[in-house]
């Protein structure tokens, strides 16, 4: 490996413009059509989510209030989905923190202190309902409404796998592991 470097920093113009010439190459393959490319599909996800930020120095009592208006409205949107909802959901609330999945892109899941709160609903196989995500998570937005002193109301739901897996995950295996 070393004369191959040492002619490489010999001739830097030559191995920089080979570089770019495969470098062309590839894209020009990839633009023409001669080496396909697919996108993965967005699959939705059954998860939505709403996390509740209070001012700094809430008291739990007061978050907890909140959080009890937010999931009355979540109560609301499911009766008035009715059959066009999902047949089951399961609700998760937490006051005090965020957990349960939607990572940040700087990979952290979770967030505590007394003006922090979370509700989840899982609400079961995309194949189960009629109403996607997404048009869940607009029509439980516009039935929580404006609440009082609340800092921020994020409604999210997933895209992909579940929404909580890492953009790119790869798994490398082979039979033959040994040397």
């Amino acid at each position: 490996f070393g004369p191959f470097l040492k002619q490489a920093l010999t001739n830097r113009y030559t191995t920089l413009a080979t570089g770019f010439g495969i470098l062309i190459l590839f894209v020009g393959l990839v633009a023409g059509g001669r080496v396909e490319f697919t996108r993965l599909p967005k699959i939705e996800g059954n998860r939505v989510s709403t996390t509740i930020t209070m001012p700094f120095g809430t008291a739990v009592a007061e978050t907890q209030l909140v959080a009890d208006q937010v999931g009355a409205a979540l109560q609301r949107t499911l009766r008035t989905l009715g059959n066009r909802g999902p047949k089951e959901q399961i609700i998760f609330s937490e006051v005090g923190g965020t957990s349960s999945g939607f990572a940040s892109p700087r990979g952290d899941s979770s967030a505590s202190g007394s003006h922090i709160a979370q509700i989840t609903v899982d609400l079961g196989a995309a194949n189960t309902r009629d109403i996607s995500a997404h048009e869940f998570s607009e029509l439980w937005r516009k039935e929580t409404g404006e609440i009082a002193g609340v800092k921020n109301l994020k409604y999210r739901f997933g895209i992909g796998m579940g929404g909580s897996y890492p953009p790119i995950n790869v798994r490398l295996s082979h039979p033959h592991t040994a040397n």
